[in-house]
């Protein structure tokens, strides 16, 4: 299909897509970027120096090393730590997929938009699914800390949720 043959709808329908997906990546970057030390795939190219694992969950650690755990509570934090780090591996090579196959359209002469947009669908859709399961852990995290622990985390929330207020 030679782009001059292309009809006008065809091709603002086409540019469109490519324009939506971009944006949607694009956006994706920068709001995975706001919610860490840096842009993700951006500023800081092999996501963190490729240390994003490693930051992450010392990041994690130090924030738990407030609640001075008991020694069982220590020992239910390592399982859950466990778990997020094996999850995180295993996003680390999905991520890796992902990126490949969308820069293997984009690499085409004629890239594919409605390929990159249902690309871009799949991985939306995973979101949630990945969402439930980190709540899942901070649960489980939660129902490990006592009374006095489940205070400093409600504060903690409060003082958030209190600078939340003029958004």
């Amino acid at each position: 299909m030679e782009w001059k043959k292309v009809t006008e709808s065809k091709k603002v329908r086409v540019i469109t897509v490519i324009g939506v997906a971009l944006m949607l990546v694009i956006g994706g970057a920068v709001v995975i970027g706001a919610h860490t030390d840096g842009f993700s795939c951006g500023a800081f190219r092999g996501h963190h120096g490729g240390k994003f694992h490693e930051n992450f969950l010392a990041h994690i650690d130090e924030r738990v090393e407030a609640f001075n755990l008991s020694e069982s509570q220590t020992e239910g934090y390592k399982a859950i730590r466990e778990k997020i780090s094996s999850e995180m591996a295993s996003h680390a090579e999905k991520r890796k997929q992902f990126i490949s196959d969308i820069s293997g359209e984009l690499d085409q002469d004629s890239p594919n938009g409605e390929k990159i947009a249902e690309m871009l669908r799949q991985k939306a859709n995973e979101v949630p699914e990945m969402a439930s399961v980190h709540i899942g852990y901070i649960l489980e995290f939660y129902n490990l800390l006592d009374d006095e622990q489940k205070q400093q985390v409600t504060e903690k929330i409060r003082e958030r949720l209190a600078g939340c207020q003029g958004i």
